[in-house]
């Protein structure tokens, strides 16, 4: 029967662009760490950790950490040092290392040191795995593969007898030698703490594993296979004299759940998250050279899955997420279709520790109790960015409700925070300062930095469940929407404004903040790009325009409405969702630019020649947005000189002055070679077409871009 039960994650690092790994055949070794960002790290770091302390104070019997090098796969390359972590800022709960990757290890004394000092920080919570690590992470490290399981053998000897052998004495093997071994740092547990060994296919490992009556944890195969791993280590141990019991079985599974079965089935294909493979793939002379197998492993079943393949995952078959879910290497459901799930995997196993890991794939994650609105005395932690705007306007008197503009006075986000104390009671917030300026001062330039500055924040303020970004109204729906096309983060941003200054009366400001703060909070938000939000109402970067020059109620979203509203009693109202393409999932990633194509827009009305369109063309235009007449008609004098700007290599985007409604893809505009905005208004098209030009200048792919954003 099932004794313990284990939360596991792998600390996948999501951030790595697939396609260049899809293009290049492998995700691993030799893909260059110049993907790498130490800043999107960081904020998953402080997710994962979020989790795993989660996990150790909701009822799990502890957490399973474990080690890869060289590999997206894992942000651990230490074993030891996540769990020295954990030892501190873990309260109960089993540690389980699986585990240190001996061979490669050319001082063992050193594991067994590192492993005994983490066993007395926890209070005696460790239990060690050793593995033999991954084929590649032998070549990582220059290690002959040949010698990878003499070494791993060895080295267990070495740490086992330090742990257990009173020093000095001396050890003279075949590949470690010490003159003195006398470790002053010996292990809480004696005579040392539990060992477990982890494996997927080596027929080798099941057998040394039940010699030395160490628990074998069979990581994740096919139901159908395990027979064939218990059954042989129940064969050495009859040999070795004893009779093993489920104390000598674990099993480690991928487990989702979710309210329905349908929508954990959906969310469970992030475990196949690395190029449609939940380990990634890699050549095969990779992840086993020569040597590294026996042709007793190389001949198992599990193995002999796996070979048909040009490329292979470290995992076992290069099988679907399908036929994974089908093999029991995956499962999912609601609370009680799991229940029975696993009800038959212990039926089948009889696993004493079962072990259930989540998915590390890109995904919407459930915030943690103090890190979000999990529970009704959790406070969301919220970053507050300022750039200025009338939301942060300082008027001459409270009936300066136009002439503020003027001013130039303005609040920085900490002082809105004391003028509006509310927001602050709402969430924890971290103000950011940013800039300080009117709306019609921003643009591309700003947008930049912008970019790069909640980037930044996402990273040095992790773990943060929203982003806030107060900002002028005169050209906020600019922002947002350039935002939208372009954050490469997972935490919900809301950009909000006013339409009176903060010392006006009956300002808006104070709510509108409170709200917005509300908003970029609630776990209803996430996953809806970047959301706008003024006047009770949320809206969707794409569609929304300030229609009104004064009224409260000027952000409007023709066509499509608002996404819902954040009411006076505390709920987040979400009613429906966008259909376009939106942050984090775009192709446009602008970090590290310092400008960006000039686009401008020329504005059609009755009587209106081609010169402002010419002019636009003599500055440097990389494209120009035609505000045309509805329904998306120039004048002839303007549609000559469009013609001509396109012949001059122009792109030319045809969008609409009417404010809503399609413009059509007519025949007389596709042989032109203009693009069509759909129902994007002329200031948004000039953003999208900015940001296509950063990857293209073919007018067919530009089309393609506006249709799916």
């Amino acid at each position: 029967m099932v004794k313990d039960v284990y939360f596991f994650t792998e600390m996948g690092y999501t951030a790595y662009p697939q396609d260049e790994a899809r293009r290049r055949g492998y995700n691993n070794l030799m893909f260059p760490n110049e993907h790498f960002s130490p800043e999107r790290a960081q904020a998953l770091y402080g997710m994962y950790f979020d989790e795993l302390l989660y996990a150790s104070e909701s009822g799990f019997d502890g957490v399973m950490i474990n080690e890869h090098h060289n590999n997206p796969l894992s942000m651990m390359p230490s074993v030891n040092v996540i769990g020295a972590a954990l030892a501190r800022t873990t309260r109960k709960g089993r540690i389980v290392f699986l585990g240190n990757v001996l061979p490669i290890h050319d001082n063992p004394l050193r594991v067994a040191e590192e492993v005994a000092m983490i066993d007395i920080l926890s209070g005696g919570r460790v239990t060690c795995g050793f593995v033999r690590g991954l084929g590649q992470e032998s070549l990582a490290t220059n290690v002959n593969p040949i010698y990878n399981r003499e070494r791993f053998d060895e080295a267990h000897d070495v740490i086992i007898k330090a742990w257990t052998t009173p020093g000095p004495f001396r050890w003279e093997g075949r590949h470690y030698e010490y003159r003195v071994v006398n470790p002053w740092m010996r292990p809480l547990q004696k005579p040392h703490p539990p060992i477990w060994i982890p494996g997927v296919v080596s027929p080798e490992s099941v057998r040394w594993a039940a010699e030395h009556r160490y628990p074998y944890v069979a990581l994740a195969p096919p139901l159908d296979t395990v027979d064939e791993i218990y059954d042989l280590y129940d064969e050495v141990a009859a040999a070795s004299g004893y009779t093993p019991t489920s104390e000598q079985r674990g099993y480690a599974i991928r487990v989702c759940v979710a309210d329905t079965d349908e929508q954990a089935y959906e969310e469970g294909r992030h475990f196949f998250w690395q190029l449609g493979t939940s380990f990634g793939i890699v050549p095969r002379h990779w992840m086993a050279p020569p040597g590294y197998m026996s042709r007793a492993a190389t001949n198992s079943r599990r193995q002999q899955m796996r070979v048909g393949a040009t490329n292979i995952t470290p995992g076992g078959p290069i099988n679907s997420y399908e036929e994974a879910h089908a093999t029991y290497q995956i499962v999912t459901g609601s609370p009680d279709t799991l229940i029975k799930k696993l009800e038959h995997i212990i039926d089948v196993v009889d696993p004493a520790y079962m072990i259930q890991g989540v998915p590390s794939g890109p995904r919407e994650r459930t915030p943690v109790p103090g890190r979000g609105p999990m529970s009704a005395d959790a406070k969301p932690r919220v970053a507050l960015i300022g750039t200025g705007g009338t939301i942060s306007s300082i008027g001459r008197d409270s009936l300066d409700l136009w002439e503020y503009m003027d001013t130039g006075l303005k609040a920085e986000p900490d002082e809105l925070l004391v003028r509006f104390p509310e927001a602050a009671e709402t969430a924890e917030i971290v103000a950011v300062r940013f800039r300080a300026m009117s709306s019609a001062a921003v643009g591309p330039a700003d947008w930049l930095a912008l970019d790069a500055a909640v980037h930044e924040a996402v990273a040095r303020d992790a773990p943060l469940d929203g982003i806030v970004i107060t900002h002028g109204t005169a050209t906020l729906e600019e922002t947002a929407y350039f935002l939208n096309l372009t954050l490469r983060v997972d935490t919900t941003v809301v950009v909000v404004g006013s339409q009176r200054p903060a010392t006006g009366l009956s300002s808006d400001a104070g709510l509108n903040l409170l709200n917005a703060v509300r908003v970029a909070g609630a776990r209803e938000a996430r996953g809806l790009g970047v959301l706008v939000l003024l006047n009770d109402e949320i809206q969707a970067a794409r569609e929304v325009t300030k229609t009104s020059t004064l009224r409260l109620e000027t952000f409007r979203s023709p066509d499509v409405g608002m996404l819902g509203y954040a009411d006076p009693d505390g709920r987040v109202a979400i009613y429906r969702k966008p259909a376009r393409r939106h942050a984090p999932a775009t192709e446009f990633d602008v970090r590290g630019r310092t400008e960006l194509p000039r686009v401008d827009i020329a504005a059609s009305y009755a009587g209106a020649d081609g010169a402002a369109i010419e002019a636009f063309v003599a500055a440097g235009a990389r494209a120009i947005v035609s505000a045309s007449l509805a329904p998306g008609v120039t004048t002839p004098a303007e549609t000559d000189a469009l013609r001509e700007a396109r012949r001059r290599g122009v792109l030319v985007v045809v969008s609409s002055r009417a404010g809503s409604g399609r413009v059509l893809p007519r025949k007389t505009l596709r042989e032109g070679g203009f693009v069509v905005a759909d129902n994007l208004n002329p200031q948004k098209a000039r953003v999208l077409a900015m940001l296509a030009l950063t990857r293209t200048e073919d007018a067919a792919e530009v089309q393609r871009m506006f249709d799916t954003y």
